[in-house]
């Protein structure tokens, strides 16, 4: 499938207090670049975007890029940002889903946060809060240059891996450059990687 939609660039924007509220789905806070889709460079700073799932998954409080999709470089600090969710959240700032690029990022992570409740999780939602600020799944990342402050990633019920940040299995990210503090994982059951957790066959070239 080629591409379906495009947009050339975003610039010199602000996107703050943008909320998406779901029951089984509830995707992108502020931005949702949809299969297929392309968006340029954007240069913005997201503040206090969220998403709420009531029923099941919530991702991608400030910008969910789907899968097969392209992100170019993205400027801007991501703030206070938060997703909800019930089985599974993921990435209080960004997600970047299955097969898709973001090309660089160059900003502040501070003050992000993932929480599931866990009030209908079973047995097998055992990775139900991923990346309190941004969880690259599958996909590609360029370098990212910024630092990562008091990002957090809570399960009630279940199991939280990465308060800062999270590389699946089969993702790449070239270099980090910046600095990691007072990010925190809690969950009932394991918790792992207090700022960052690097899944087995992915990869990060420099940090």
């Amino acid at each position: 499938q080629g591409l379906t939609t495009k947009i050339t660039a975003i610039t010199n924007s602000e996107f703050s207090n943008n909320a998406v509220k779901g029951g089984t789905w509830a995707e992108g806070g502020a931005i949702f670049n949809d299969a297929y889709s392309e968006i340029g460079d954007i240069t913005a700073n997201f503040t206090n975007n969220s998403v709420i799932a009531t029923i099941e998954h919530g991702k991608g409080g400030a910008i969910n890029n789907s899968w097969h999709s392209s992100i170019q470089n993205i400027k801007g600090d991501f703030t206070n940002n938060s997703v909800v969710g019930v089985t599974i959240g993921a990435g209080g700032a960004i997600v970047n889903n299955t097969s898709s690029s973001i090309t660089a990022i160059e900003g502040s992570f501070v003050g992000n946060s993932v929480l599931t409740s866990g009030s209908n999780a079973t047995p097998d939602d055992s990775h139900s809060a991923s990346a309190g600020a941004l969880l690259n799944n599958q996909s590609t990342i360029g370098n990212i240059t910024g630092d990562f402050l008091n990002n957090t990633a809570t399960a009630v019920t279940q199991s939280a891996y990465g308060g800062a940040l999270v590389n699946t299995t089969n993702a790449s990210i070239k270099d980090i450059t910046g600095d990691f503090s007072e990010n925190i994982v809690t969950g009932k059951l394991a918790s792992l990687g207090g700022a960052l957790m690097n899944y087995s066959n992915s990869s990060i070239d420099k940090s």
